[in-house]
């Protein structure tokens, strides 16, 4: 199993140019701005990723709240209000603290230094962030999450190997009854991404993934094959990596790893009860993955 996640960070690193640029509107690069809000899900690509990492905090108002990055899978949102880039803090040690109480810092600054920033591209107001290595050295990729682009009920899939992929998508029906949906065929190139039809209601989907093959009328190689069940208010991210398993004639294999993708946090309340538009209650927004795989 770490060896399957080391080579998916190795992936991660290779395409991290290839897979932004499938959206154009990501390859505009924010290096400094006005106040803007922003609802972030931030990821590790591996473990080794999460190791010796410092206790990570972000700043709201005049306030430091902890910022926690999961490990595969997007379930804590948070959301942002201020400049960009979105900065991440870590606490002063002692010493860096007398230091900045003699240069005139105070307050809550006193306490906290940055420690990483994660530049969010023009435009993007509901993102999720992979970060395929050490968050001080990689640089993160950045999904556009926006509903209206990647809506529930649907899946992202990514192409992370250096092969073209057809993948596939049909509901499964009962005998004597009609599907609900006609089948989603797509052909990802190396590096490419795909958003699948949204599902109405809950559906079980076969699955299909495929290789190009000359030994094969039609060209491809279907070389994985399962069921999937999707809900109409779930979405999730499908990464598609080589395997380091070879099929047994050669041809190359597919590993599947799936990120769930946690809903954005209900807007804060006032004492009365009321939306507010600020963020005076920042709850933590954390959907435990139930242990079930999920498409």
């Amino acid at each position: 199993m770490l060896k399957h996640i080391s080579l998916f960070a190795a992936c991660l690193l290779a395409f991290t140019g290839t897979v932004v640029e499938a959206d154009a509107q990501q390859r505009t690069s924010v290096e400094e701005s006005e106040n803007v809000s922003v609802v972030l899900r931030c990821s590790y690509a591996s473990p080794d990723s999460a190791k010796n990492t410092e206790a990570l905090f972000y700043k709201v108002g005049r306030e430091y709240k902890p910022f926690f990055i999961t490990v595969m899978a997007f379930v804590r949102a948070y959301e942002y209000r201020g400049p960009l880039p979105f900065v991440l803090y870590r606490k002063a040690s002692e010493q860096e603290m007398l230091q900045r109480k003699e240069q005139g810092v105070r307050g809550a600054d006193l306490e906290y230094v940055p420690y990483a920033k994660i530049s969010i591209p023009a435009g993007l107001r509901d993102v999720g962030v992979l970060i395929p290595g050490n968050l001080l050295s990689a640089k993160p990729i950045v999904f556009n999450f926006d509903e209206k682009k990647f809506p529930v009920g649907s899946m992202m899939v990514l192409n992370m190997t250096k092969t073209p992929i057809q993948f596939g998508l049909a509901p499964k029906a009962k005998k004597g009854e009609t599907a609900t949906m006609p089948p989603q065929v797509v052909e990802l190139p190396s590096g490419g991404q795909w958003i699948t039809k949204p599902v109405k209601s809950r559906t079980v989907m076969n699955i299909r993934a495929a290789v190009p093959s000359a030994k094969e009328a039609n060209g491809w190689k279907v070389i994985y094959a399962n069921s999937g069940t999707f809900r109409e208010m779930t979405r999730s991210v499908l990464f598609v990596m080589p395997s380091q398993k070879a099929g047994e004639d050669g041809t190359i294999r597919l590993d599947f790893r799936q990120a769930n993708v946690v809903p954005k946090p209900p807007p804060p309340k006032d004492d009365d009860g009321k939306k507010t538009r600020g963020n005076k209650n920042d709850k933590k927004n954390e959907r435990k993955p139930s242990g079930r795989r999920r498409v």
